[in-house]
């Protein structure tokens, strides 16, 4: 398991031999964010943008 850091939030992934495909998540956050890709570079990007996906999902329960 490797773990990633972006914008205060952290992940981790693996790599599926199974599926042949990497595969992960966002830890300590409600809800569940998963990330995937074919490579470790496009799970990586994928993370990034799971990340900006839970941050406008989180958005509006903070200004509430």
């Amino acid at each position: 398991m490797k773990l990633l850091k972006y914008k205060n939030l952290s992940g981790s992934y693996t790599f599926d031999s199974r599926d042949n495909v990497y595969i992960g998540k966002i830890l300590g956050i409600e809800g569940f964010f998963s990330f995937f890709g074919d490579t470790e570079e496009e799970a990586i990007q994928d993370f990034r943008e799971a990340c900006k996906c839970y941050l406008e999902y989180s958005e509006p329960s903070v200004k509430d």
